[in-house]
């Protein structure tokens, strides 16, 4: 049974992230995983490699107690949840990369106690999202719990990214017995048609339209599993911009879902464009999810 990690640093939203991960692990029946991690600054040795500075022994009894502390948050939280905690010496990022390769969901908050107010994403989450081994939910302070109503909104735009987003979506709305909103956006005719002829206009949308419903229902095909065969989805396709329209859409949604990149991503680009603005904007959780080999 695959664990759910959790990453942990002080800050109010790794708290809301640990009591996220928590239920998320009791939906589940995984063990969580509480992990903080001590990264201590480099030195350079004389005509060698550089090597991290090893932590005081005041240093690493802080990190044990908020440890210590953050196990006993998650285990009064869901009594009786299986939870472990891990003390890393590796910066938080690879620190959590690596625990994705074997984990079913990584949870992290959106921002900590490095990341100025001003700024929703610190480098982190960004990071974690974008390269994680399995999914990854980002999780913002006062966000709602896997147990809270509202149906899983999944943004679809044909990309190998965006299935593997549907396949997500469909198996946790079936651990939530939720229903999901599979949402496409796409182009409306262009202003100056829609001003000079309405009827080509029409026409253009209804194309359009036409079109991202069937890439809707092509994809929620091939993502069904026999265990998702029941998950009630609801097919939309809205003209407009990608971000602004999941954004809205989110607004009903306990839970929304994106693609690491949509079609039009580079392999070097950290996030999509659309992925990182749903990040930014949503005020609920939101799961990235990065296809594997076997997708």
């Amino acid at each position: 049974m695959s664990d759910v990690i959790v990453g942990v640093d002080g800050s109010a939203e790794s708290a809301t992230a640990l009591e996220w991960a928590a239920d998320a692990a009791a939906q589940r029946g995984s063990p969580l995983r509480i992990i903080y991690a001590l990264h201590m600054p480099l030195v350079v040795m004389p005509f060698d490699r550089t090597v991290p500075l090893p932590p005081s022994d005041d240093l690493r009894d802080r990190a044990e107690a908020l440890l210590k502390h953050a196990q006993e948050q998650a285990e009064h939280h869901v009594p009786g949840l299986q939870v472990r905690t891990e003390l890393s010496l590796r910066p938080a990022t690879p620190t959590l990369l690596s625990a994705s390769e074997d984990a079913d969901l990584v949870v992290v908050g959106s921002r900590g106690l490095g990341m100025f107010g001003s700024v929703f994403l610190g480098s982190v989450s960004t990071r974690v999202a974008a390269r994680a081994s399995c999914p990854t939910v980002v999780v913002r302070e006062g966000s709602s719990s896997p147990n809270a109503d509202g149906p899983v909104l999944v943004g679809v735009d044909g990309s190998v990214h965006g299935a593997a987003a549907m396949r997500f979506a469909l198996r946790e709305a079936k651990l939530r017995d939720a229903p999901v909103i599979a949402l496409t956006v796409y182009s409306g005719p262009e202003y100056v048609v829609t001003l000079h002829d309405a009827k080509l206009a029409q026409r253009i949308d209804d194309d359009a339209r036409r079109d991202a419903t069937r890439l809707v229902a092509d994809v929620l095909e091939q993502a069904r599993e026999d265990d998702t065969a029941n998950v009630d989805v609801e097919p939309r396709a809205v003209p407009g911009h990608p971000p602004t329209v999941l954004a809205d859409a989110g607004r009903e949604a306990a839970l929304t879902v994106v693609g690491s990149r949509g079609r039009g991503g580079f392999r070097g680009m950290l996030l999509g464009s659309v992925s990182l603005a749903v990040l930014h904007h949503a005020t609920h959780p939101v799961a990235v999810v990065r296809a594997t080999d076997g997708d």
